[in-house]
């Protein structure tokens, strides 16, 4: 492998062992300008550059071989198994060329029943109903959900001007019949005006003319170190482009293996290869500003910066380095001894996509197939069945009469004709001359099939079901089951049998996302306006930027129109393929959908009549979903535009508003009777504690007459017993006002401490020891509670 990079621009140089006085040649430089390979002396740069390309062409040389020698006993089968698969009555591709040849010597019949191409259309064309689409998401900071659609939405763009269905669909038929299946991705200029590349996906001329790197560990081979792609000019267009070049009979890579001038055709190769150049990323922290980049791609003075945060290392600070491979894209095209273009591309991985039926590497080789070749031998014995049937049938006599010629003497007319009219009767010589019966002509029996032969169609037409495990189920025929659910489930049997083949169809079509993913922001570098495809087949204008600071904006230009901005090298993103039925399914099953739902409820077409008619595919179903539109706008705007004002919701926000006034008001209500209850408890209170005052100011008045009657009365010589039972009720009264006094009236919030009767009202004097502990009384609806001393004297 040459270790210094070639010239990435355009030329055309011969490497042929002839002088620089035969060579004939104008290549252009990178300054544009011509030089003449016809001087006497070379400059060194030229020789090294010669040297160079020697180089190439012996590495493609030896990678072309490594390839054929891996490939080559697979591509002698894969042609059989199309032609086997292609096979008819006129080609005779299904039968063995020998066994062929002997039927036709000896005329005997050589039938094909193609069963197989039915077993193979029935895989494709579900493959087909049910297409893996390329879903692309957001995967990093700096990405969103909007930019992965706008890339989601330009991949699709360059799927519909690509034909890729197409493409993809001859991909998976040669996978299903032969083995596998490629195609390509390409750039190519916008139009003949412009210098803007755009990404297009392209098909390969032929399938056995593709050859990549054996050593890939990937099924999708995104992991190839390179590849080839062969296709064949007439030698007269060949001249026609390139008019200088002088190309011997021969091949510089492999004339054993590939002739690549022959008859009237010549063979170009594309080679890609692979370069690992190595580089570094650097992390740079400055407080809280990060960054990473490659060293590549940094300026002396940002290194220069770097080495200097390197040496002044601080807590604020951080630098850390790693060397990394970057794979760099080489593009050659070469016919024999020739590289007559080559380029640099932006692209890190060989843009070859390959569709496998199935693959495995047993004993060191390479075994690969579709389904054809596990059908080959139920479809020769029901071909082989088939012809015998016919042949022991064309065998037996098919004569209508048999009897003695006697019997038909003298009428013969009549028997001649007896299979082509319908005559009343037939009439026969019965006796001969001497008088002796002659035997009546007899239809004898009609030549009846061979049952051997229909037992082995039989058991052939089981052996193909079991082949490749497609039953009557998958091809719509009665079945033993009933119901509709076991009938399902016996169709989805025999589709998951061969499910790999829709799989690795999925695989191919995420494989080239991905090398999408990693294109489109190398080559869509320049300001431009591009058309990008909605799922539902809509186009619209985004605007890309690549020096925008974030990956999707939207810049409102009117009240109705919004400018989409997409930088697709800003953040990063993921691949996915997700298979189902095609947009055309869902969009008409959602019609069934919204048909059902206004059929149940009609009121509903007003709430989404847009959408329903926007799903259906009848004639002006458009212009139909575009007056609902405008309907909605004019009447329920909200319904198109979440910032539109709702009647609805202004109706509950006023509600809302209203019940929270009163509620301000209810509560300062009720906070103002909190405090006149408050009020009326202490006037209470104090009413209470006046009344003590005055029982009291009565007991001493009371007192104080007993004590002047006594004294009286001990005045006047009145007895003792008296004045001792005195005595006693002048301290029992005292006592009494003594615990009158005492008594604290104590507002009860707290209700539940307590159970009173609602309904009875107390009287203010009377206390009441519902809880055995407290004295509580009620007054005008308040509960107090009423707390008594222990009496005088207790310990």
């Amino acid at each position: 492998m040459a270790t210094r990079r070639p010239r990435s621009t355009p030329g055309m140089r011969s490497i042929s062992n002839q002088n620089s006085g035969e060579l004939n040649n104008i290549r252009k430089t990178r300054e544009g300008t011509e030089v003449s390979e016809l001087a006497e002396t070379r400059s060194e740069q030229e020789i090294d550059d010669e040297q160079i390309d020697e180089d190439i062409l012996i590495e493609a040389r030896e990678r072309f071989d490594i390839a054929m020698d891996w490939e080559s006993a697979f591509m002698s089968l894969y042609v059989d198994d199309v032609k086997f698969a292609n096979g008819d009555s006129d080609n005779g591709w299904q039968w063995p060329n020998d066994m062929w040849r002997e039927r036709g010597v000896v005329g005997k019949p050589s039938l094909t029943i193609n069963k197989t191409q039915n077993h193979v259309a029935l895989v494709t064309n579900d493959a087909k109903q049910n297409k893996a689409a390329i879903d692309i998401r957001p995967a990093g900071a700096d990405s969103s959900y909007d930019a992965a659609q706008m890339y989601e939405g330009l991949v699709r763009n360059i799927e519909y001007r690509s034909g890729a269905q197409a493409i993809y669909d001859d991909a998976m038929e040669s996978a299903v019949e032969g083995g596998i299946g490629y195609w390509r991705i390409i750039t190519e200029y916008a139009d003949d005006d412009s210098f803007d590349q755009e990404c297009r996906i392209a098909p390969v001329q032929s399938h056995m003319g593709v050859l990549l790197d054996p050593n890939i560990k990937q099924k999708s081979g995104l992991d190839a170190m390179w590849g080839f792609i062969f296709d064949s000019m007439p030698i007269k267009e060949f001249k026609r482009q390139y008019p200088k070049v002088r190309v011997p009979r021969g091949s510089a890579l492999s004339g054993d293996m590939l002739d690549w001038f022959k008859d009237d055709q010549v063979r170009i190769a594309e080679y890609y290869r692979i370069n690992i150049e190595r580089d570094e990323l650097i992390y740079v922290r400055e407080g809280d500003k990060e960054s990473t980049i490659r060293k590549s791609q940094c300026d002396p003075a940002v290194l220069r910066q770097i080495r200097k945060l390197e040496k002044d290392i601080s807590e604020d600070t951080e630098v850390k380095r790693r060397p990394i491979d970057v794979r760099r894209l080489q593009w050659f095209k070469l016919a024999g001894s020739e590289i007559l273009e080559r380029r640099d591309l932006k692209s890190s991985y060989v843009p070859i996509v390959r569709c496998v039926g199935k693959e495995r590497v047993i004993d060191g080789k390479l075994e690969r197939k579709g389904l054809v070749r596990t059908l080959k031998d139920p479809q020769r014995m029901y071909n082989y069945n088939s012809s015998g049937q016919v042949e022991y049938g064309a065998l037996a006599s098919k004569s209508p009469w048999v009897g003695p010629a006697a019997a038909f003497a003298g009428n013969e007319r009549a028997w001649n004709n007896a299979n082509k009219t319908n005559a009343a009767y037939l009439t026969f010589k019965h006796v001969d001359a001497q008088g002796q019966p002659i035997p009546a002509p007899t239809r004898p029996e009609p030549p009846g099939a061979s049952p051997a032969f229909i037992t082995g169609m039989q058991i052939a037409a089981a052996e193909f079901e079991m082949a490749s495990g497609q039953g009557p189920a998958q091809f719509g025929k009665p079945t033993v089951e009933k119901s509709g659910y076991a009938i399902n489930q016996t169709k989805q049997t025999g589709e998951l049998i061969t499910y790999n083949f829709n799989d690795n169809l999925a695989i191919a079509i995420e494989t080239t996302g991905i090398i999408l993913l990693d294109l489109i922001p190398k080559t869509y570098d320049t300001k431009r306006v591009v058309q990008i495809l909605e799922k539902d087949g809509t186009e619209m204008e985004v605007q890309i930027d690549p020096k925008a600071k974030a990956a999707y904006e939207e810049k409102k230009i009117d009240a109705d129109e919004v400018q989409v901005m997409f930088n697709p090298s800003v953040g990063k993103y993921k691949v996915q393929a997700k298979s189902g039925p095609a947009y055309s399914t869902q969009r008409q099953e959602a019609w069934n959908a919204f048909v059902q739902i206004v059929t149940g409820n009609p009121a509903f077409i007003d709430e989404f009549g847009d959408l329903m008619f926007k799903s259906a595919d009848f004639p002006l179903a458009d212009k139909i979903s575009e007056r609902y539109k405008r309907k909605l706008k004019a009447n329920a705007p909200w319904l198109l535009d979440d910032e539109a004002p709702n009647p609805k919701t202004q109706q509950l926000e006023a509600q809302l508003k209203q019940a929270t006034e009163g509620l301000q008001q209810l509560q300062k209500a009720l906070e103002d009777k909190t405090a006149e209850l408050a009020l009326k408890g202490a006037s209470v209170s104090n009413e209470y504690r006046k009344t003590d005052i005055q029982a009291f100011d009565s007991h001493t008045k009371r007192i104080k007459e007993i004590g002047n009657a006594v004294e009286n009365l001990q005045d006047a010589g009145e007895g003792e017993g008296l004045a001792a039972l005195i005595k006693q009720m002048i301290q029992e009264a005292l006592q009494d006002s003594a615990n009158q006094d005492s008594r604290l009236l104590i507002p009860h919030e707290q209700s539940q401490e307590a159970e009173f009767d609602e309904d009875s009202e107390e009287d203010f004097d009377t206390p009441r020891t519902p809880d055995g502990q407290n004295y509580y009384i009620k007054k005008g609806g308040q509960y107090y509670q009423v707390e008594t001393p222990a009496p005088v004297g207790a310990q």
